[in-house]
């Protein structure tokens, strides 16, 4: 059997070839490779390469930077520099929709953010849903994107940053809709009577009130994100 070493050294200059540096290197096995008077020196079957030092830990580095280094998330819809209004009551009995639309990308989401509130006493969980979109209407439900025990949060107004687990990438160019309800007792999220933000102008949303567009009575608050499936 022959081996590949690769050997550490501090210079060109210095001997790459000694008994220590073979013995001490990480080899890797090739089958059929000759023994000759190679140019490349063969000591006890294994081959010796020499790779600088600066240029080993030049490309560890960089490794170390690739996979160190989180997806890039794209905004798909964010309406959360808007001042709160008010808040709607959601609770098992009352729905909140609000659609979005993808953009180029195939991305699959990855987070929202929303502004809520706890009420005292609120109990039950929270759910995220991913629907598809029925004649510019909510359709039926696609994946269930998260769920939060509201035990785990504290009375009063608070932003919660949820992570989203969709399993399936998304239609680029194609309009959703995000569902948020919640079981037990009530809880509330905010919205607003302005319109800015990405994505907020084009967008409607559902509550017990029926539909309606962003631009006509205020967008619920909240910023949804995504990843690329193929980073």
């Amino acid at each position: 059997m022959v081996c590949v070493s690769v050997v550490m050294s501090q210079s060109n200059t210095e001997n790459p070839y000694t008994e220590a540096s073979i013995r001490n290197s990480t080899t890797l096995p090739l089958r059929g490779f000759p023994r000759s008077s190679s140019p490349t020196p063969i000591i006890d079957g294994c081959v010796s390469m020499k790779i600088p030092t600066p240029i080993l830990t030049m490309l560890f580095a960089s490794f170390v930077f690739l996979i160190s280094v989180p997806l890039h998330a794209e905004v798909l819809f964010d309406s959360t520099d808007n001042p709160i209004f008010d808040l709607d009551t959601v609770n098992a009995d009352v729905k909140l929709k609000a659609s979005f639309t993808t953009n180029e990308s195939q991305l699959r989401l990855s987070s929202l953010t929303l502004r809520w509130r706890k009420n005292l006493g609120q109990k039950g969980i929270i759910r995220i849903l991913l629907l598809d979109n029925k004649n510019e209407l909510p359709g039926v439900a696609l994946e269930d994107l998260a769920t939060v025990d509201a035990d785990t949060l504290t009375v009063g107004d608070q932003w919660l940053t949820i992570p989203l687990k969709n399993a399936e990438g998304l239609k680029n160019n194609t309009r959703y809709w995000i569902e948020i309800a919640a079981t037990g007792e009530s809880g509330a999220m905010a919205y607003s009577r302005q319109h800015h933000g990405v994505g907020v102008e084009t967008e409607s949303y559902l509550n017990n009130y029926g539909l309606h567009r962003n631009t006509e009575t205020g967008p619920y608050i909240f910023k949804l994100e995504g990843i690329r499936s193929n980073p």
